[in-house]
């Protein structure tokens, strides 16, 4: 699933549109990418891209993770950086 090379090129582009690409990690047995790093830029086509292999029910995993940015204040508190490492639960919790 993985393109060739150091970086994995996103297949959906990040709130503000932007294909983001992100590095790669190789280990001994395969390589991956840090999921954190996607979840952070607030793109969740692509992490559920990552976790789903495709797009079911994405209007609705968008919704759940809109709306536990707003139970936790997420915009206030991450550019605080209060919860900088928030991020990352609410799109793997709105995946459930």
């Amino acid at each position: 699933m993985l393109n060739a090379g150091d970086l994995l090129k996103a297949k959906y582009p990040n709130p503000d549109g932007v294909k983001v690409n992100y590095q790669k990690i190789k280990l001994s047995t395969h390589t991956t990418v840090d999921i954190n790093l996607v979840a952070d830029d607030d793109n969740t086509r692509q992490v559920t891209f990552l976790v789903n292999g495709d797009q079911y029910a994405i209007e609705e995993r968008i919704s759940y993770v809109n709306k536990l940015k707003e139970i936790f204040d997420y915009e206030k508190n991450y550019k605080n950086k209060l919860f900088h490492e928030i991020s990352f639960s609410i799109f793997i919790f709105s995946l459930c």
